[in-house]
């Protein structure tokens, strides 16, 4: 019998030996975008996400541009998938050079040199410019009314509503029969949206002030009103929106003319109070707007008024952590632009008015410390406390003592110092104020109390009324910093979960390698015996891929192979990957 030739799979021919179906299903993935994350993180090895029902991460190998080993965790058992395609051809569209050594042809697809764009266009006459642009503008309606809406400031066009009907009529083009659109087609809508947002980018730098107002307005209003139909679980549709509000940011703070001015502030007055901008918090960003263009004094007056009808409205709020939040924000807004307008006194008597709220109290503390007022900002900080335990928030309790820390230090108050730093370690949930402890004891003294700290967390480690509350990785985190490495081993030993060990082993591995492997050995069973699924059966391969290279790890890996081959038997996917790893 002949010997069956083995075949060469390369970017440039893997289109010729691959399955029609997976090959038409990888173009059509790449085409609609679903690739993501493309990059090359070492020399040959490609990396990407593509979305499919769910997020699935490839990885390709590549040597002198022969495809020698793919990898996708997806559930289809296959040498190579739909995902593995589509990255394939996302690393030939990239920019990206496929490296190749000295004398060795690659096998990329390669691309004759061609005039820039720019180029050509320069080259061309005015006259077979003008005539492209009115011939090709009467039949295709998106070039029309993008070139429209660009020279609208030269025309009787309303360059804001060409743009949303730009947008609408990607939205149109994005969705499906009832007009939603999904998850992969958002990416396309997303993509007409940046072009215009790049377009204000650099109109703004040309100082085509009208231009960007327009491209700005029309991408807030509109496609935020599109968000509501659509799945934009990648966020890329409120990352528009967004950079539409800091266009209009710059904008008032640019030096733009009297009557852009006038509009932005009229238009950001009306949105604000528009209820419809609640949807995903956006009325935020309006009021962000509505205070930067205020430029000047009756119009500052104007906003305030407005930030104070809406403060009285929330007084029928019967939503505490709403109403609370909502005053908040709205405070801030108004404190801002007291600020602005260079309304200090009203600013300060506003801060004391509503010193209860935690970012006023701070900034005036930081006002005391500054001024070496330790009394005043001290008896600040207890009542904040004595407000924060009220309402249960360890958070801004844990803020206020950082401030009672900082007095200890700057008052030479060692006794005070210590305890309000051991407060702050919380046992073991912040290490850095053990750290900070241990730099006020001398090394004899610090040996004596590192043990309390120990003794305090496996106290809480134990089982108590049935329960067994374990953290572990705070003890690992104090034997780490004393560098007791026989202790931190033994509590390695004592786990048998998989991200543990893995978390601590480049630290234990050349000091105790024998012991290490056998307790990577124990916790690889345990989670071959807990999880099923491709991915899961990629991080086993990849878990014994890396203990067989330690010293005595070929033999134990080839004692699990041999095992999970009769055990899993059934499990014709973990056969498949276990079968990838080379004895």
């Amino acid at each position: 019998m002949p010997k069956r030739r083995e075949i060469t799979l390369t970017l440039g021919n893997f289109e010729t030996y691959l399955n029609t179906a997976v090959l038409e299903k990888g173009q059509h993935y790449f085409e609609k975008g679903a690739v993501s994350d493309l990059a090359e993180h070492d020399k040959g090895i490609w990396n990407a996400v593509v979305a499919g029902s769910e997020d699935y991460h490839v990885e390709i190998k590549i040597s002198d541009d022969i495809i020698s080993e793919c990898s996708c965790n997806c559930p289809h058992e296959v040498d190579y998938c739909k995902h593995i395609v589509a990255v394939f051809h996302a690393i030939i569209e990239s920019d990206f050079e496929i490296r190749k050594k000295p004398g060795k042809k690659s096998a990329l697809p390669q691309k004759a040199p061609t005039e820039s764009f720019p180029d050509i266009v320069n080259n061309l006459s005015e006259k077979e410019l003008r005539q492209f642009i009115s011939e090709y503008g009467v039949n295709n309606p998106d070039f029309r009314d993008l070139f429209l809406a660009n020279f609208s400031h030269k025309t009787n066009q309303n360059g804001k509503i060409i743009y949303t009907r730009l947008i609408k009529r990607a939205a149109k083009n994005a969705g499906d029969r009832s007009g939603f659109i999904d998850y992969y087609n958002a990416v396309k809508f997303v993509r007409v949206i940046d072009v215009l947002l790049e377009q204000a980018t650099t109109e703004l730098k040309n100082k085509k002030f009208t231009v960007v107002t327009d491209i700005a307005f029309a991408v807030i209003a509109t496609v935020h009103e599109i968000l509501k139909g659509m799945d934009d679980s990648g966020g890329g549709v409120g990352d528009c929106i967004r950079n539409g509000f800091e266009l209009l940011i710059q904008l008032c703070t640019a030096n733009i003319p009297l009557g852009l001015k006038e509009r932005i502030f009229k238009e950001a007055a009306r949105e604000a109070k528009d209820p419809k901008y609640n949807y995903v918090g956006f009325d935020e960003y309006w009021l962000d707007v509505l205070v930067h263009a205020a430029y000047n004094r009756e119009k500052g007056e104007e906003v305030l008024q407005t930030l104070d009808v809406m403060l009285v409205s929330l007084r029928d709020n019967s939503d505490d952590w709403s109403k609370e939040f909502d005053t908040k924000r709205l405070l801030k807004h108004k404190f801002a632009l007291l600020r602005r307008l260079d309304w200090a006194k009203e600013a300060d008597a506003l801060r004391l008015q509503f010193i209860h709220i935690s970012e006023f109290r701070t900034e005036i503390i930081e006002e005391c410390l500054a001024k070496k007022n330790y009394d005043k900002a001290r008896k600040l900080i207890d009542e904040g406390i004595g407000i924060a335990r009220k309402k249960d928030r360890p958070g801004i309790i844990h803020e206020y003592k950082k401030n009672l820390l900082r007095i200890a230090e700057e008052q030479n108050d060692m006794g005070a110092f210590r305890n309000i730093a051991k407060e702050l370690y919380e046992n073991g949930r912040h290490m850095e104020y053990y750290k900070i402890i241990k730099t006020t004891y001398s090394q004899q003294e610090w040996s004596f109390v590192a043990e309390t700290f120990i003794e305090e967390l496996q106290v809480q480690n134990r089982r108590v009324n049935g329960f067994y509350i374990n953290d572990d990785s705070r003890l690992a985190s104090i034997f780490i910093e004393e560098k007791y490495w026989d202790r931190l081993i033994q509590l390695v030993q004592g786990s048998t979960a998989l991200h543990f060990i893995e978390h601590y082993s480049d630290l234990l591995k050349a000091k105790f390698p024998a012991e290490l492997l056998m307790v990577y050995k124990e916790a690889i069973i345990k989670y071959a015996e807990q999880n099923t699924g491709r991915n899961h059966y990629i991080m086993i391969r990849e878990k014994l891929k890396k203990i067989q290279k330690w010293e005595g790890g070929k033999e134990v890996v080839e004692q699990l192979l041999k095992q999970f081959i009769l055990q899993y038997k059934a499990r014709k996917a973990m056969l498949e990957e276990l079968a990838r790893l080379s004895i």
